[in-house]
């Protein structure tokens, strides 16, 4: 199925696959992104599958805004409080890795190590 999210419509379609645990395909600045909840173990299996991905090589955990990272974080470094201040509390507009310590994201996303993209 085909949406487009700019439609309020499409847009909860996709939101309702995600939150049944279903994956969402979506265009990317290279080819396609493959998501899930990231807080859904058997929806995470299914990108692995999907993608015949090792699962010790680690998902990558989107979030929107410093309070989510606040959610799942216990220790934010300096430096990431300071890039998303400087962008108008936003996220960075620009793709940043940062490897967070005492993090409560689900072991299952992160394999070896652990990183939550912020974007």
């Amino acid at each position: 199925m085909l949406l487009d999210i700019t439609r309020e419509a499409d847009l909860q379609a996709a939101v309702d696959a995600l939150r049944a645990g279903r994956l969402v395909a979506f265009p990317t600045e290279t080819v396609y992104g493959l998501g899930a909840d990231g807080f859904n173990e058997e929806a995470c299996k299914n990108i692995y599958a999907a993608k015949g991905r090792p699962s010790d090589n680690p998902l990558i955990l989107h979030i929107a805004d410093m309070s989510a990272l606040r959610d799942i974080a216990e220790e934010i470094p300096e430096a990431a409080v300071d890039l998303a201040e400087a962008s108008g509390g936003r996220m960075v507009s620009k793709p940043l890795s940062v490897t967070l310590t005492g993090a409560t994201f689900p072991q299952f996303l992160w394999g070896k190590t652990w990183a939550v993209f912020l974007g």
